[in-house]
């Protein structure tokens, strides 16, 4: 019937010859995409990591495609209960650089009130925008494990500033921003210490943090 069967040890030797049109799910505007990340064959995309196939298919399909390449289980399957993410198609009038990153910054609340609701708390902050050119970026960031919507805001802070330096001018108009939260953990299983002191804000420490903690707990 045509079905090939390839065993986890003939891995990756088997797929080498394959060219990337050659794999299901990569057509020529996501081959484009590849080759300008300097990703050309099969060997180099199998060594790519789960962050950098993040950032250049823009979502958390690019993990999940690396994943199901090198046949490590299903990763969508499993990828719900280790983060969640929110995202937002602008509208016209919200298109510029200002707009998209206030949006952006009340993502990152929802983010933050979501992580609470749920009892969990994040090890990283992910970031994405699209441009009306189609021109995308994204990125992860590393978080001291919390679900504080300061550090969480402070993070998109840091990483919409990173986004201005990296991408290219002029950048078109916002089309569309996202957040991702993920490395989810239940909070009970976090010890408390690592709430606080590490967090990347200015003069933090535990009893500020603690402090924070209460003051979510009553605005949630």
């Amino acid at each position: 019937d045509g079905l090939t069967v390839i065993e986890g040890h003939e891995l990756p030797d088997r797929i080498l010859p394959l060219t990337l049109r050659d794999l299901p799910g990569i057509g020529h505007n996501m081959e484009v995409r590849l080759n300008e990340a300097g990703i050309n064959s099969i060997a180099q995309l199998w060594e790519m990591k789960p962050e950098e196939a993040r950032r250049i298919w823009g979502s958390k399909e690019g993990p999940a495609f690396i994943q199901r390449l090198r046949g490590i289980g299903d990763y969508s399957q499993t990828d719900a209960t280790r983060s969640l993410s929110h995202e937002h198609v602008l509208p016209p009038q919200f298109r510029a650089a200002e707009s998209a990153r206030r949006i952006l910054r009340r993502l990152g609340g929802k983010g933050g009130a979501r992580l609470r609701r749920l009892g969990f708390v994040a090890g990283n902050l992910g970031l994405k925008v699209r441009f009306d050119n189609d021109a995308r970026w994204a990125t992860e960031f590393r978080l001291t494990q919390t679900q504080d919507s300061f550090v969480i805001l402070d993070a998109i802070a840091r990483l919409w500033a990173q986004m201005l330096v990296e991408t290219k001018k002029p950048r078109g108009r916002y089309m569309k921003v996202g957040m991702w939260l993920s490395g989810l953990v239940p909070k009970d299983a976090v010890t408390l210490d690592l709430f606080g002191g590490a967090s990347g804000l200015e003069q933090d420490d535990a009893e500020a943090a603690a402090k924070r903690a209460r003051l979510w707990s009553a605005m949630d």
